[in-house]
């Protein structure tokens, strides 16, 4: 299965965005952690996992640490690069509080189409060059 066959619900990208995020600050990430991100029962996890599991997109042995396959690691930079411009374009065109945006873009990351994305992020290239030509 590759990242363009698998369809994700927003559960399940968020589940991989925080598990990336645990990745990148933790040695291990155990159901525990993904649990206490998501502020969530550890059992629901436990059965979320399952079904990442099925797609692919994460291993782990019984009671052992969860690891992103490279499947499941593509899936969820994906994620965190969407929610990244959506913040930026939030705070730094609109005006939006970082907060706020923040939450928006956690929201309006498993939505906003591929195409729309680009054209974001294309927007806000132009617009930091266009500001640091003139300085």
């Amino acid at each position: 299965m590759t990242k363009d066959t698998i369809i994700l619900t927003p559960a399940l990208e968020d589940y991989l965005e925080v598990i990336l995020e645990l990745d990148e600050t933790e040695n291990e990430i155990r159901v525990t952690d993904v649990a206490e991100k998501l502020n969530i029962a550890k059992s629901t996890v436990t059965i979320t996992l399952n079904k990442l599991k099925g797609l692919g997109l994460v291993t782990q042995e019984s009671y052992g640490p969860i690891l992103l396959t490279r499947a499941g690691k593509l899936c969820a930079v994906d994620v965190k690069n969407r929610h990244r411009v959506l913040r930026k374009f939030l705070v730094e065109v609109l005006g939006v509080d970082y907060q706020t945006a923040d939450k928006d873009a956690c929201l309006m990351e498993h939505v906003v189409s591929p195409v729309t994305m680009k054209r974001m992020a294309e927007f806000i290239v132009k617009t930091q060059e266009a500001i640091d030509s003139k300085k």
